[in-house]
């Protein structure tokens, strides 16, 4: 296919994209098949100190 060419809108509420049977441009509401998800892109082996229970006495 297209590498450079996006299946899915990356930013914004319309989505724009050709329609070759009535050749135009056609604009939609964007409808994502899931719900929006924030990750957490800190590393397992960088970042926060996570503080297990019973560990604090084994750092004495």
């Amino acid at each position: 296919g297209h590498p450079l060419r996006k299946d899915f809108p990356l930013t914004g509420f319309v989505e724009v994209r050709w329609d070759d049977e009535i050749k135009r441009v056609i604009y939609e509401p964007v409808r994502l098949a899931q719900e929006f998800r924030s990750f957490d892109f800190l590393s397992p082996w960088e970042g926060t100190d996570y503080v297990l229970p019973g560990d604090e006495k084994a750092k004495q």
